[in-house]
């Protein structure tokens, strides 16, 4: 499947079966495209789509924005919910039933959502964060500017065991 997007594509997620396919892009939109490299929807953010996440069912999509916001979107890819941190969402993960979301920001914090959009827990760690999509509850990786590499392993029930590895 090749699909094009109006500008630089900034990341991307597959459902378990393959079935379904979306992309975050610069041109403020996040795409979900069937197997077929079909649109089947889009989603518009107010600024640059920087980190997505669908769930392995694709039910839920998490949307990370340059907008300070992160999303969760249902199938049909309409929002259920936003929340606006300080400065850019620049990734996000959602748990495999939606009742989780996780993002980091520019804000050099992580946050913890329910599945209804409530914050849960904020941590701001005090350094630059990017977080690559995963699934939350088996493991959310994510590296820091001073080269070292974190996992968050993060349970439904909102609790973090965190291995952190020496400087790379």
């Amino acid at each position: 499947m090749a699909v094009r997007c109006g500008r630089r594509v900034q990341s991307a997620s597959v459902t378990a079966d393959g079935q379904r396919v979306i992309l975050g892009a610069r041109d403020n939109l996040a795409r979900a495209f069937d197997r077929s490299g079909k649109l089947a929807w889009q989603f518009p953010a107010t600024n640059s789509v920087l980190g997505v996440d669908i769930s392995p069912d694709g039910r839920w999509t998490a949307v990370a924005s340059e907008d300070r916001n992160v999303y969760l979107l249902d199938e049909a890819g309409k929002p259920l919910w936003q929340h606006k941190a300080e400065r850019a969402m620049n990734n996000a993960a959602v748990a495999d039933d939606g009742s989780l979301v996780a993002a980091t920001s520019d804000d050099r914090s992580f946050y913890v959502l329910d599945g209804k959009g409530k914050l849960l827990w904020h941590n701001p760690l005090g350094i630059d964060v990017r977080a690559w999509p995963s699934m939350v509850g088996r493991g959310c990786p994510r590296g820091d500017r001073l080269g070292r590499w974190v996992c968050h392993h993060l349970q439904p029930h909102g609790r973090s065991i965190v291995a952190d590895s020496p400087r790379l």
